[in-house]
């Protein structure tokens, strides 16, 4: 998977040469990456930055680091520094790609991909350039493309969990509740994170089709392994709600107060909660700290201006 294989280039250093950069720090925060250290290699990451002694390798292990940081904006720094130390490189192109995905910009997105495949053309033989593709249709909108890109991707791949995820939303969009199931059961096996994203949208499913009961089993799994994930939470919540059972819901909504946002989507669903609650101030705050940490995500931004004029 291209994802996998942009991180074995960083990792081991076959994509690109070498320039000026201090070898000890390199290792350094590659160890540092590996083992999950990461408030460690931010502090390395400043050492490295006050000694100028980076190159497009480097800087591509920097971004790796900083969006397991949740740091998008300095993981987009980092990818556009190694362009600059490497123009040809392509795997920063690919990084800008997901980021811009994340941040919910298809155009900028396609373009960045565009770039990569010219740079590399035999990427497009890659199963995970299709998978791009369809989640760049997602944001567009265009499901049917969507569909048509992850389905040729799965066929070239069928091992590939995440693509049968992808599918799975896909055929939520589409409202094909049954296919949607079908398709996200492919992976409630093994990787933690994304059997509780195949629950919880496993749990829409079912909840769209009235199925409350088997829905509340999916969204209690899905924040089972992950009691923090703010989606997972609000969508209990709503559940809890929607068979009158007032006290969990309570509990719920309380616990997701509780919480710290840590992605753009947790921005989102905190402000919904809200108001929900009719706390258009909070929301407020909430979607203007969002847009800080997270300034070129447009749903935020297109989220807080539609707020503001409701205000006004």
């Amino acid at each position: 998977m291209l994802k996998k294989i942009f991180i074995f280039l960083v990792l081991f250093g076959f994509c690109l040469p070498s320039h000026s950069y201090s070898e000890e720090n390199y290792n350094l925060l590659l160890e540092q990456y590996k083992n999950n250290e990461i408030k460690s290699a931010l502090k390395t990451i400043k050492k490295i930055d006050l000694e100028g002694s980076s190159d497009a390798k480097i800087s591509l292990l920097k971004y790796e680091i900083y969006r397991r940081a949740n740091k998008l904006n300095k993981a987009k720094e980092a990818l556009i520094d190694a362009i600059q130390f490497d123009s040809k490189c392509f795997e920063a192109y690919i990084g800008l790609t997901i980021i811009s995905i994340q941040n919910n910009d298809p155009k900028s997105a396609k373009n960045y991909l565009k770039e990569a495949v010219e740079i590399e053309p035999q990427l497009n033989d890659s199963p995970d350039i299709l998978y791009y593709l369809a989640k760049i249709c997602i944001l567009d909108k265009d499901f049917n493309s969507a569909k048509e890109y992850i389905l040729n991707a799965i066929e070239l791949n069928r091992d590939e969990k995440e693509y049968y995820l992808e599918l799975g939303k896909i055929y939520l969009f589409q409202k094909d509740y049954l296919k949607a199931v079908n398709a996200l059961s492919f992976v409630l096996d093994g990787n933690d994170f994304l059997e509780a994203e195949a629950s919880n949208y496993i749990g829409l499913a079912n909840y769209k089709r009235g199925n409350y009961s088997q829905a509340l089993n999916y969204f209690e799994k899905a924040v089972e392994i992950n009691p923090n994930g703010f989606i997972y939470l609000n969508n209990l919540a709503i559940c809890y709600k929607s068979i009158q059972d007032i006290e969990n819901f309570k509990k719920t909504v309380d616990k997701i107060l509780n919480l710290t946002p840590e992605i753009p989507e947790d921005y989102i669903e905190l402000s919904q909660l809200y108001m929900d609650r009719n706390n258009f101030e909070a929301a407020k705050n909430t979607l203007e700290e969002g847009v800080k940490n997270y300034p070129d995500n447009l749903l935020l931004k297109e989220l807080l201006n539609k707020l503001n004029k409701t205000q006004i």
